[in-house]
């Protein structure tokens, strides 16, 4: 039970890594690769001024565009997003904390700062600075997407379920993290046949993403079903056959 907890824990690290660093309509990021070796890889672009500008705008401090600090927050997160990229996580922290300075109620910057914050195993910070751009930022499911995966990383599945059923709910096409993220707090709660539908419909949606195959494999295994979960592995394998997770449990089931 533990082994199969922790590796539950990993994969939920990975997916959150690739979700929050690629994420499409966060800060312009790039569309990710679903192989499981390159998802550390990708980090987010640097937001146009244009968009800080119209965030700053929508913030509490009634920030206007084009000033001198909105192009200065701009330029602040245009630095952190370059060094976020190139895997300088506490360069990446000092720019989006120098630019939350100018404005205290910047979404992206608290977002992004909750993004470092959760890669750098901090999941209770990251919890905080993503309400707090939620705040401020009231209509963005992205935002309520990474705080489920905060809340999920941080043990508080029920509040977990909360966000990522808004996120399904209100997103016309939810991403396979959605469905990863609430499939996985469910199966904390020992909820397995709602985390099986909810990893059904995700593989309705996103047939090609290997994770939420393994992911049924594991809530197949955890429901005692064990000659599905051992299909559901060896057609994981098929598709990946060196999936280190899979491997696991394919190995931990024979």
């Amino acid at each position: 039970m533990r082994s199969e907890r922790a590796v539950l824990l990993r994969v939920s690290v990975f997916i959150l890594v690739e979700n929050l660093l690629t994420f499409d309509e966060t800060v312009n990021f790039e569309p990710a690769d679903n192989c499981l070796s390159n998802r550390f890889h990708p980090a987010p672009t640097a937001p146009a001024p244009t968009q800080v500008s119209n965030l700053t705008r929508r913030s509490p401090s009634k920030q206007q565009p084009g000033t001198p600090t909105s192009k200065e927050i701009a330029q602040l997160l245009a630095q952190g997003n370059a060094r976020h990229r190139a895997g300088d996580l506490q360069g990446a922290e000092a720019c989006y904390r120098r630019a939350l300075a100018l404005n205290q109620h910047h979404p992206d910057a608290l977002h992004l700062l909750g993004i470092v914050a959760i890669q750098t195993h901090r999941p209770q910070d990251a919890v905080t600075l993503i309400r707090r751009a939620i705040s401020a930022a009231p209509s963005k499911p992205e935002y309520q997407l990474n705080l489920g995966l905060a809340l999920h990383a941080s043990g508080q599945s029920k509040p977990a379920l909360t966000c990522f059923r808004k996120v399904l709910k209100e997103m016309p096409s939810p991403p396979a993290e959605a469905y990863l993220g609430l499939a996985q707090s469910l199966l904390d709660l020992q909820q397995f046949p709602q985390a099986e539908s909810c990893i059904q419909e995700g593989l309705r949606r996103h047939p090609d993403r290997v994770v939420l195959q393994q992911l049924l494999g594991d809530t197949l295994k955890r429901a005692g079903r064990l000659d599905e979960a051992e299909q559901r592995y060896r057609q994981v394998l098929q598709q990946q056959p060196e999936h280190p997770p899979t491997l696991l449990n394919l190995a931990n089931l024979l």
